[in-house]
């Protein structure tokens, strides 16, 4: 991979009140215009136990514009069973999910995660 890896912590149990979901959204955006070419990005959502579909559309944006703007690669860690089944409810996903921070770190550095998802996408670690 090439630009490193980053952690992302959220420090909130819930992406849920309007304002929470607008800093959240922001901050993202931020995010994403500051990464390094090629860096892997770990968003943890240990603690978080709901996000509203808009703040799951801007995580989607965010896989975009890391995949897309940046040549990175985003992989998720942490997910409780509640927020496992939002991240798979918009169908075959192209992201890639590990029970914990550890396992998503090292499988960046690998590369293991960087490449594209097979057709049909991939919910889980290999």
């Amino acid at each position: 991979m090439g630009g490193g890896v980053v952690v992302v912590r959220f420090l909130v149990d819930s992406i849920w009140t309007p304002s929470v979901v607008d800093r959240f959204g922001g901050d993202l955006r931020g995010l994403a215009d500051r990464l390094e070419r090629r860096a892997g990005v770990v968003l943890d959502f240990t603690g978080v136990e709901a996000i509203v579909s808009t703040g799951l559309g801007w995580v989607i944006r965010f896989f975009k514009w890391v995949r897309v703007e940046r040549g990175g690669d985003v992989v998720f860690c942490g997910l409780g069973p509640w927020l496992s089944e939002v991240f798979r409810l918009p169908g075959p996903a192209p992201w890639v999910i590990y029970p914990g921070r550890d396992e998503a770190v090292a499988a960046l550095r690998t590369s293991s995660a960087a490449r594209p998802a097979p057709p049909g996408g991939r919910t889980s670690a290999p």
